[in-house]
């Protein structure tokens, strides 16, 4: 699941996202990362890419598993402070937010628009 504090926001309002991944099985659920990556954040306008939460940040390479049990989450909660990938303020529109954990790479999306 996917979460914004809100749907519409004014310029320079940061946009709070909160990201969870939960077992919805009856049995426990390993998820096994590659690095200390555990998700990602991508935000689009008319398809391209705006902002990545992991642009530019360096993770440790290693092996770390996580299980979760019937009914447990993970949830990650983040920030957007309205700049793009070389810190520009983005302008006033429509945009996507897409959240995947990278064990399992499925992505939930959420629209969100800035105004003035």
């Amino acid at each position: 699941m996917l979460y914004t504090n809100r749907r519409v926001y004014r310029r320079d309002e940061n946009v709070r996202m909160i990201f969870s991944k939960t077992n919805v099985q009856a049995t426990p659920m390993t998820l096994e990362y590659r690095t200390g990556q555990q998700f990602d954040i991508l935000i689009t306008r008319a398809g391209e890419e705006v902002w990545r939460w992991s642009h530019g940040k360096v993770f440790v390479l290693v092996v770390t598993q996580t299980t979760l049990a019937p009914g447990e989450s993970q949830v990650f909660r983040e920030l957007w402070t309205q700049v793009d990938n070389q810190g520009q303020p983005v302008p006033t529109g429509r945009y996507v937010v897409t959240a995947w954990n990278t064990s399992t790479n499925v992505e939930v999306t959420v629209d969100i628009e800035i105004t003035e």
